[in-house]
C-alpha cells in the first residue's frame, strides 16, 4: 500500500467533508490542525493520500504513524511512504516505516542517467571515480555493476583495506580498477565522479576537479559550496510518464508536489492503480537532471559533453604516442 502524504492546498478534494459549505470546510480543517489529526482520500485498493493541515505542527505525525501501523496489521501489506517534498523536513517523525526516496531509482538506473548525461559518448570509453565509504553487499553489487559498462573504475574510499581485496578479485578477471584514499590527488583530475554515500564533510577533505560531472545519489546537497566549482552536480531527476498514469496522478493532486522519481519507484511496488496496468505504462526514459540550482540545461549538459569527449580523446592520443 502507498501512503502519499502532503500538506494541504486549494487543489485537494477531501472526500469527508467535500459536500460542506467553504466555509464550514475551513472550520473543520483549522479544528483538525489544532487536535493534530488529518484527512484521507482512499485513491484506490492500493494507494491513499493522507492531507495534513500544517506540516508544521509535528504532533500529527505521531497520529498518523499509528495509522499507517494499524493498517499494516489488517492488511498485511507492505506499506511505503511517499512523502511530498515540503514534508521532508519531517521525515524523522515517520519512525519505522518505509520512505520511498529517489536514491534507489538512481542507484538502480545509473546507467541510463549517464547515457541521458553523456548524449553520444559511449559508456565502454569512459573513466569513474566513485566515492563510497561503507564496504557493504549493495554498495560492492552497484560496483560490480558499473565496472560491466565503463572502461576504468577508480574507488576513493576511507575503507582501503577492504576494497582493495575487491580490487585484487577484478583484476583478476581483467578488469580495470584502482582503489585508494588520496585526497590531494585522488579527484585532481576526476571528469567524472559517482557519490554513493559520501557526506559533505567527507566530500571537501578532498580536493576536486572544478569542471567535473558529479552524480550525487545521497539525499545530501554536498557541493554547493565548493569554491570555484564550475561543473555540474546531478541531485535529482524526472522520469517519462504515460499520459494515462500523469492524468490519474493530477486527478488526485499528488504529482505537483512530488518527485517524480519517488512516485515511479512507489507505483512500481503495485501492479495496477485505479485499473491502469503499471508494467505497460512506465519505462526508464529520463527527461529532465536538476542541479543544486534547479533543472540542468541542455547547454550546460553539452558543454560537459564537449569537456568529458576531450578528456577522451586526449587519453587516446597519450596511449598512441
Amino acid at each position: 500500500m502507498n501512503f502519499f502524504i502532503k500538506e494541504i492546498d486549494e487543489d485537494d478534494e477531501l472526500d469527508k467533508i467535500s459536500k460542506f459549505p467553504k466555509i464550514i470546510q475551513r472550520l473543520i480543517i483549522k479544528i483538525t490542525e489544532v487536535i493534530g489529526i488529518f484527512f484521507i482520500n482512499n485513491i484506490d485498493d492500493n494507494n491513499k493520500k493522507i492531507v495534513i493541515p500544517n506540516r508544521k505542527k509535528v504532533k500529527v505525525y505521531k497520529n498518523i504513524n499509528k495509522y499507517i501501523k494499524k493498517e499494516q496489521d489488517i492488511t498485511k501489506k507492505r506499506n511505503y511512504i511517499i512523502l511530498a517534498n515540503r514534508i521532508k523536513d519531517y521525515k524523522k517523525e515517520f519512525y519505522n516505516l518505509k520512505i520511498i526516496n529517489s536514491r534507489k531509482y538512481m542507484l538502480e538506473n545509473l546507467k541510463e542517467i549517464l547515457q541521458k548525461i553523456l548524449g553520444n559518448i559511449r559508456l565502454e570509453d569512459l573513466e569513474l571515480h566513485i566515492l563510497v565509504k561503507n564496504y557493504n553487499v549493495e554498495n560492492v553489487s552497484l560496483i560490480r555493476e558499473i565496472i560491466q559498462y565503463v572502461k576504468i573504475v577508480n574507488i576513493i574510499t576511507s575503507d582501503t583495506g577492504k576494497y582493495l581485496n575487491l580490487e585484487e578479485i577484478l583484476r583478476e578477471n581483467g578488469i580495470m580498477i584502482n582503489v585508494s584514499n588520496n585526497r590531494r590527488k585522488g579527484l585532481k583530475n576526476a571528469n567524472i565522479i559517482i557519490n554513493i554515500d559520501f557526506s559533505k564533510e567527507d566530500f571537501n577533505k578532498y580536493r576536486i576537479n572544478r569542471n567535473a560531472l558529479i552524480l550525487n545519489t545521497t539525499s545530501e546537497l554536498f557541493v554547493d559550496n565548493l569554491n570555484g566549482f564550475d561543473g555540474i552536480i546531478v541531485n535529482d531527476f524526472e522520469i517519462e510518464l504515460s499520459n494515462e498514469i500523469r492524468k490519474f496522478l493530477k486527478e488526485n493532486n499528488i504529482i505537483k508536489d512530488f518527485n517524480i522519481g519517488e512516485i515511479y519507484t512507489a507505483l512500481k511496488y503495485i501492479k495496477k492503480v485505479n485499473n491502469i496496468n503499471i508494467s505497460n505504462n512506465l519505462n526508464n526514459k529520463i527527461t529532465i537532471l536538476y542541479g543544486n540550482n534547479g533543472e540542468i540545461s541542455k547547454k550546460e549538459l553539452l558543454n560537459m559533453q564537449k569537456n568529458i569527449d576531450k578528456s577522451i580523446n586526449l587519453d587516446y592520443y597519450n596511449i598512441a604516442t
